[in-house]
């Protein structure tokens, strides 16, 4: 199955764009660990959301780097020959991200609303309330992207075969 590099970073935009979740990969030290979380994609930041204790923000605490993983399916399974399994393939898009996680500040109860509101837009075409308690309990996290890359997978995306 060829795969094409995606070059253009409004492109990678595109297809984040699409996504309603995403999978975030960390390293509790030598371990690998990913889990998929619902994000929010602003001025080149993503912005994710948990609480205060568990897994995730162990390991974030000693090692903030993640790798955050997006992919679009395009098109379901397809094959040149049915009785050949190599045949197989599938069309789809996707987009791998490599930044530092940074906690928000806690005490900026406006910040995290402001990052709340952006999940509920995608969500919802209404304004909707947040609680002082609410918003204290949530972590916000925010990732500056370092680095981006993404790949058509099946086909040449300049025409579609």
């Amino acid at each position: 199955m060829r795969s094409f590099r995606i070059e253009n970073r409004e492109e990678m935009e595109a297809i984040i764009g699409e996504c309603r979740s995403c999978t975030v990969s960390m390293t509790d030290g030598n371990e690998p660990y990913c889990i998929p979380m619902s994000f929010v994609y602003s001025g080149g930041k993503v912005y994710l959301h948990s609480g205060k204790e568990g897994k995730k923000y162990d390991i974030l605490r000693k090692n903030n780097r993640v790798c955050i993983a997006w992919s679009v399916i395009e098109e379901g399974i397809r094959y040149q020959d049915k009785e050949i399994g190599c045949s197989y393939s599938m069309r789809c898009k996707s987009v791998l991200a490599k930044g530092k996680v940074k906690f928000l500040d806690d005490d900026d109860l406006e910040c995290k609303r402001e990052i709340l509101d952006l999940y509920m837009s995608s969500f919802v075409d209404y304004k909707v309330k947040y609680s002082d308690p609410a918003v204290r309990a949530v972590l916000i996290w925010e990732v500056a992207i370092e680095e981006m890359s993404g790949k058509y997978i099946g086909y040449n995306p300049d025409n579609k075969k």
